[in-house]
């Protein structure tokens, strides 16, 4: 075996490769941590990891994560519970329980909820925005102004 097999062998595979595999996992009660209700009809609750964000959307029927926006980060959807219409540019995709979609970084899109839903997401990078002083109270009045 070459010293250079060796190094990599040492290197890639028995050396632990990010924190948290020399840490250990970190665990969340996700459903016990208190949400952010940012209007009646929308909370929500997220946490970071060093490279994503993970948010769950409770909607009720009619709510909307509008105006449609976009943003530098991928985000992968799943559908945990009920219907929403996912809107990007001039298409309308109808999403079901267990749907999932992907929106590749600057594709705009917003959500409608067509019955009472439960969205999971995640989203890369980091949404360092969310734990800006006064993100929640922003996104809050926004959600608020574009419920009609």
């Amino acid at each position: 075996m070459t010293i250079k097999k060796i190094i990599c062998m040492v290197l890639f595979c028995w050396l632990p490769i990010s924190g948290y595999a020399q840490n250990g996992p970190i665990y969340y009660d996700f459903n016990a941590m208190p949400a952010h209700e940012l209007i009646p009809t929308i909370s929500m609750r997220f946490v970071n990891s060093d490279k994503f964000t993970i948010i769950q959307w409770n909607l009720k029927s009619g709510a909307k994560l509008y105006p449609p926006h976009r943003h530098v980060n991928e985000q992968v959807m799943r559908v945990l519970q009920g219907d929403v219409d996912a809107h990007s540019g001039d298409n309308v995709y109808h999403l079901h329980t267990g749907d999932v979609m992907i929106f590749p970084a600057n594709v705009i899109h917003g959500f409608v909820a067509l019955t009472d839903a439960i969205i999971y997401e995640q989203q890369t990078p980091v949404r360092e925005d969310f734990l800006q002083p006064g993100f929640i109270e922003k996104l809050s009045d926004l959600l608020k102004k574009n419920q009609n």
